[in-house]
């Protein structure tokens, strides 16, 4: 009978978006203490599409683990409170365009049972179709270098068109200026930098490399289920998350979605997005944050949340590191 390793203790050495890992302390052979990585993953689906005509559709990736293109069946990590099947049928529809109206479960394997917790449940999927995707079309990057002393229209008048007229909270503004004291004056205009007269070309490299970084966060996607259908949004367009009795109220720059799930689930999914959390009901995306207070914040849309008393210092400290 082989032997089975009892964990002693455990702690989470590293957390990411996509996975944990955890040290266990453990009982090994002849009562050898010893230590062991273990990287915790949500587990997958993987799905094998047949067409009508018997062809099996397969996808073409790059993958940076490897620094290679390689083709794969179609798969991908399951979603918090999602069953395998669910998230086959989700991740079918997102990577190939495609709804399966016959899924079958064929096994189970454990790709890396060395050191993953990692599970695959692979599914046949039969009977498809081809429907519109979910998915948002991929976002331009909108970046905008402003001169603050333009003339008769000023880069604070721009500034407030941008913002206040047209609404455009996502476009990135970093001012040029070759005088002090602006910064104040223009904080309600979410400034990505400041950049001093005469420019110099290490400084503007380093809010070029800024922005895309804010964007390739704003494409992350959040998923979220109504119903029996699963969609999807740009983190960058979500404002606010409360709860609404037992559902969520997710405001967006295009409006507003309820869907069940728990403050838990919302948590998980943009932990690592920008997102400030100011009390037990209200998760806020720090992007649209316009005024901040100790005890209340004002988004871009005009609304008010109040942070309660036990969230206030760590709110304050992950705003402040958030717009350093």
């Amino acid at each position: 009978m082989p032997f089975i390793e009892k964990t002693i203790s455990s702690k989470i050495i590293y957390e990411g978006p996509v996975f944990k890992i955890r040290r266990h302390r453990i009982n090994s052979i002849n009562n050898k203490i010893s230590e062991r990585d273990v990287l915790e993953h949500p587990g997958a689906s993987v799905m094998l599409p047949i067409l009508s005509d018997g062809k099996i559709i397969i996808e073409k990736q790059y993958r940076k683990a490897i620094d290679e293109v390689i083709y794969e069946f179609p798969a991908g990590k399951r979603d918090p409170g999602e069953t395998f099947t669910e998230a086959a049928l989700r991740e079918l529809k997102e990577e190939t365009g495609f709804v399966s109206e016959n899924i079958e479960f064929l096994t189970t394997i454990y790709p890396s049972a060395g050191y993953s917790s990692e599970r695959m449940d692979i599914f046949i999927c039969t009977e498809l179709h081809e429907e519109e995707r979910n998915l948002d079309e991929d976002e331009d990057i909108e970046l905008l270098f402003l001169d603050i002393e333009l003339g008769d229209m000023t880069g604070i008048d721009i500034s407030r068109k941008i913002r206040k007229e047209d609404h455009n909270d996502t476009m990135q503004i970093v001012y040029m200026t070759g005088k002090e004291g602006y910064e104040r004056e223009l904080f309600d205009f979410q400034p990505l930098n400041f950049l001093a007269k005469p420019l110099n070309e290490a400084k503007v490299r380093e809010c070029i490399a800024m922005a895309y970084g804010k964007w390739t966060v704003r494409k992350h996607k959040f998923y979220y289920r109504k119903y029996y259908e699963i969609y999807a949004v740009s983190v960058g367009r979500i404002i606010s998350f409360e709860t609404d009795k037992r559902y969520i109220l997710m405001t967006t720059t295009e409006g507003e979605e309820r869907f069940r799930a728990t403050m838990e689930q919302i948590e998980e999914q943009v932990r690592h997005h920008g997102f400030l959390k100011i009390n037990q009901a209200v998760i806020l995306n720090m992007e649209y944050i316009r005024q901040f207070h100790k005890d209340r914040i004002q988004m871009s849309n005009g609304k008010i949340y109040y942070t309660s008393r036990s969230y206030q210092k760590e709110a304050q400290r992950t705003y402040l590191k958030f717009m350093d």
